[in-house]
């Protein structure tokens, strides 16, 4: 990286970089590539990737200047900065601050599943999101990665037993089973776990790497219902759903519906007396969670008189029955004192 190709016995600083946070050297590229066929890399602390060398090609955006002398810019993503970045003998992996990964070289891409084909320039790794941390196993074994909600992830080739899995290569990535760093009573969304995991019950491996399918917002079976939405509340991502929806209505409170249920009556509320004004009406919501609470979401009624501002809780709501199928909460509010009136369910990820 000094301009020469002279050796060196004594350190020397590589000119031209700065701030550097990480450092890789690998080579040969290829195993039939002569034993000088290598190259050196560096991240620095602004996202930019350098490298120099001979790296057979594998130099990202400069697909057609396989030898450096002194270090160039590789890779770099100015509104998306790279964090970390692996380098095998046959590709270069990187990881942006979105979590996205984007890789080039040959069989270790992590392409759509059983595609080897080789690419010089940078492309997005399929299905590779919401990542947070990045390794490479070993020269010609496998790449890992850990995914947001705490689950671990593979490709490549499983020399020294590095994936966990029965399959000797895997062009794509796919889950190791048993690692969701969030425990499936607590999260069963995305779990490693595949038992627990709400993913692994309604799509197939490769359909969860497909974002486009599996992500929060996706909407597999078009019924206007995102996976987000389906999970909270129990229903089937692959089936158009007519039922199971929350529901609103509007009750009039009277002194009975005030009591716990004696006989024939109907208790509403879980608790004798409730902050709602007897002889008038109420706008109720019930929300049917299918299979339980989902205890990595949380679940919030809000009500607004505008559409623009929104209230939940106590003052605003009065929660009446919380079980693990049904959650019924009334505006505290009465539709006499405030007829213009909405109630909504927000869910989100805890």
């Amino acid at each position: 990286g000094d301009g020469t190709t002279n050796d060196k016995l004594a350190p020397i600083q590589v000119p031209g970089l700065n701030g550097v946070v990480k450092v890789e050297a690998v080579g040969p590229f290829g195993l039939s590539a002569p034993l000088n066929n290598g190259a050196s890399f560096a991240l620095t602390s602004s996202g930019a990737l350098y490298g120099w060398g001979k790296a057979g090609g594998y130099f990202g955006q400069q697909p057609n200047s396989s030898n450096k002398l002194s270090p160039e810019v590789i890779f770099s993503s100015p509104t998306n900065p790279v964090t970390d970045f692996v380098v095998k003998p046959d590709c270069i992996v990187v990881l942006r601050r979105d979590g996205t990964l984007i890789s080039w070289g040959s069989s270790h891409l992590g392409r759509a599943p059983g595609d080897k084909t080789s690419i010089l320039t940078p492309a997005p790794v399929y299905g590779g999101t919401n990542v947070i941390s990045l390794v490479s196993s070993n020269i010609f074994g496998s790449i890992l990665f850990i995914k947001q909600d705490g689950s671990v992830w593979t490709w490549g080739q499983d020399r020294l037993y590095t994936m966990g899995l029965g399959d000797s290569f895997a062009c794509q990535f796919v889950p190791i089973a048993g690692f969701g760093g969030i425990s499936g009573t607590v999260s069963s969304l995305g779990a490693g776990d595949t038992a627990n995991s709400w993913q692994f019950q309604n799509f197939s491996v490769a359909e969860i790497l497909d974002d486009s399918l599996v992500s929060d917002l996706a909407d597999p079976d078009a019924d206007g219902i995102p996976n987000l939405l389906e999970y909270a509340l129990g229903l089937n991502p692959r089936a158009l759903t007519s039922s199971g929806l929350p529901t609103a209505r509007t009750d009039l409170i009277g002194a009975s519906a005030q009591s716990e249920s004696t006989g024939s009556e109907v208790q509403l509320f879980s608790t004798p007396t409730v902050d709602l004004t007897s002889g008038k009406r109420y706008l109720a919501y019930t929300v049917n969670r299918s299979g339980g609470i989902r205890q990595d979401i949380d679940y919030i009624v809000e009500v607004s008189n505008d559409l623009v501002t929104w209230n939940s809780g106590d003052p605003h709501t009065v929660k009446v029955l919380d079980t693990a199928e049904v959650l019924e909460v009334y505006s505290a509010t009465s539709l006499d004192d405030a007829p213009r009136q909405f109630m909504r369910l927000r869910i989100q990820r805890k």
